[in-house]
C-alpha cells in the first residue's frame, strides 16, 4: 500500500511524501496506546521522532534549494573550451622548454590534470547527479529498522 502511494502519479514530491507517510504513522499508530491497537510509544519518543522529521525536512527543503538553482551553462561551456584551447596551445609553449622528447608527456600528464579539475567542476555545479545518494538511503534505512529492532529489545528488560 504505502508503495502504491508513493509512486503515485499525483506524487510530485517524493522525498516530501515518505515524510509525510512517516509522520502519519508516528501521529496515528506509534503514539496510540497499545490497548487501542497502537504501539505505545511514549510521549518524549514522538516528540523525538517528530522532531527528527522536522529536520529532515529542513534537510530536504536545503537540498531541493540547492538542486533548483539554476546554473548559468555558459559559464560550464565557456570554462570548458577555455581549457580545450589551454591544452592543446600547451605543446607548443613546452617545446621550446622541454625538446621534443618530453613535450608529448608533459604535456599529456598536465592535460589529464586540467580535464579532470574540469570533470570535478562541473560534477560540483550538478550534485545530486553525480553523487551516489542511495548509499545514504540505504545507511538511513539500516539506522531506522536497528533503532526499530533496538526498541523492540528494550520494551522486553523488566524495569525495576
Amino acid at each position: 500500500a504505502f508503495v502504491g502511494r508513493l509512486l503515485a502519479p499525483g506524487v510530485a514530491n517524493r522525498p516530501l511524501h515518505v515524510l509525510q507517510e512517516i509522520s502519519e504513522i508516528n501521529a496515528q499508530t506509534l503514539m496510540k496506546p497499545k490497548e487501542e491497537g497502537g504501539a505505545g510509544l511514549a510521549p518524549h519518543h514522538s516528540d523525538a521522532i517528530f522532531r527528527s522529521i522536522t529536520r529532515f525536512q529542513d534537510v530536504l527543503g536545503a537540498c531541493e534549494r540547492l538542486y533548483k538553482t539554476p546554473i548559468y551553462t555558459g559559464a560550464t561551456r565557456f570554462t570548458s573550451r577555455c581549457v580545450l584551447i589551454w591544452t592543446n596551445l600547451m605543446p607548443l609553449a613546452l617545446y621550446p622548454i622541454m625538446g621534443p622528447v618530453a613535450t608529448l608527456p608533459g604535456s599529456l600528464i598536465v592535460s589529464v590534470f586540467m580535464f579532470g579539475l574540469e570533470d570535478i567542476g562541473a560534477r560540483i555545479e550538478q550534485p545530486f547527479g553525480a553523487q551516489p545518494l542511495w548509499q545514504y538511503c540505504d545507511g538511513i534505512d539500516a539506522g531506522c529498522k536497528q533503532t526499530l529492532a533496538q526498541h523492540e529489545l528494550l520494551k522486553q528488560i523488566p524495569r525495576h
